[in-house]
């Protein structure tokens, strides 16, 4: 009797894990793709890769091309993240059919690059030779409108001088300098530029003479009417 030759294709059992394969604790900037992709895994109980499974994405922050992909047939599956605009923790839930526990995945958005500069509550007017009302204050932020800190900004003007010429932004972005006004009247200007980028703004200040002081009349001082006393 001839032998017999059985054949059997062994196929992978139900899903029963998720594990995230690469792609957690990413750094990246605000409103732009994680450097790296999320590579995601789906196992049967006995760790077998499990293909065409459809596994579904939610973010916290940002945006994915597709809110869910399917595992191929070494049972993996990727995606790219780009991240929301506000810096900070983001977190992306993922979850696989069949598979009862869920998955997150962590990155952290950084602040961009300074790209604006704008001049906070700036008065409008001022007095010749004179130095302006409180410190002026400017706020360096990225493209999304986040604060940018440890820029460095520079003040120049053509019309007085300007005390400091060069500040750091702190926390919040700012950056503080006080400004006395030339003494020509009209309109003066102070530039500020952020250091290696093009974010610049400009104040106009209206440059008037200060009003003349009057000085306000006295009271005249009354004479004494009393009248010596006659000696006897």
């Amino acid at each position: 009797v001839p032998p017999i030759t059985l054949r059997a294709t062994a196929r992978a059992g139900a899903p029963a894990a998720l594990a995230l394969a690469s792609g957690d604790g990413q750094r990246g900037r605000v409103g732009r793709a994680l450097g790296r992709p999320v590579r995601l895994k789906v196992t049967d109980a006995a760790g077998n890769p499990v293909p065409g499974v459809e596994v579904t994405l939610e973010p916290s922050a940002g945006s994915l091309a597709d809110s869910s992909i399917v595992t191929d047939s070494t049972g993996r599956a990727s995606v790219t993240w780009t991240l929301g605009r506000a810096p900070g923790a983001h977190r992306l839930a993922v979850r696989a059919q069949g598979v009862e526990r869920a998955l997150e995945v962590a990155a952290t958005a950084t602040v961009g690059p300074a790209a604006n500069v704008s001049f906070a509550d700036a008065p409008a007017t001022g007095t010749v030779g004179r130095q302006l009302t409180g410190a002026l204050v400017v706020q360096v932020t990225d493209e999304f409108g986040n604060p940018v800190g440890d820029a460095t900004v520079s003040f120049s003007t053509k019309s007085g001088r300007v005390s400091p010429t060069r500040v750091v932004t702190d926390a919040k972005g700012e950056a503080k300098t006080r400004w006395v006004l030339g003494t020509k009247r009209g309109e003066q200007s102070l530039v500020v530029t952020v250091r290696g980028t093009e974010a610049s703004s400009r104040l106009v200040v209206d440059a008037t003479t200060a009003a003349p002081t009057v000085a306000k009349p006295q009271p005249a001082k009354k004479k004494s009417s009393g009248t010596s006393a006659r000696r006897s």
